[in-house]
């Protein structure tokens, strides 16, 4: 490890959309919904050069990094009076992305193309049309 300071100037272009279709129903108490959704997203950096008072200079060439993903979900829930828990799950599918790259004395990270998340969460209904959501989703 060094204190040495790294001067060096980036340029990146970065853009991404995304689409998601919701469907809900009701059946006396209980919710159920089900989304379905896709997003892209591409960054374009230009190469660069660092430069440090003792190292010298060092070029890091261009880099493009991108994501694709589809992801399909649900929710249940069961209504009381002002106050709905609900669980839910999530199925993720990497349809595009940039391939991990690693030095040779780096831990490789997981790489999978398919990944669930579930979570539980409360809804609390404080006034007609306003709700609050707690919901944390976990990968």
């Amino acid at each position: 490890m060094t204190n040495e300071r790294f001067d060096g100037e980036a340029d990146a272009d970065r853009w991404f959309g995304g689409v998601t279709g919701n469907a809900d129903w009701d059946h006396r108490q209980w919710r159920i919904g089900a989304n379905l959704g896709a997003f892209y997203s591409r960054e374009k950096r230009d190469g660069f050069t660092e430069t440090g008072p003792t190292t010298g200079s060092v070029t890091q060439g261009s880099q493009t990094t991108r994501l694709g993903q589809i992801r399909l979900g649900g929710r249940v829930g069961y209504a009381f009076e002002r106050l709905e828990p609900f669980v839910k799950a999530r199925y993720e599918f990497d349809f595009n992305k940039s391939d991990v790259n690693v030095a040779a004395n780096q831990t490789r990270p997981s790489d999978d193309d398919h990944g669930i998340g579930v979570g539980a969460g409360v809804d609390f209904d404080i006034a007609p049309n306003v709700v609050v959501r707690e919901q944390p989703l976990m990968s």
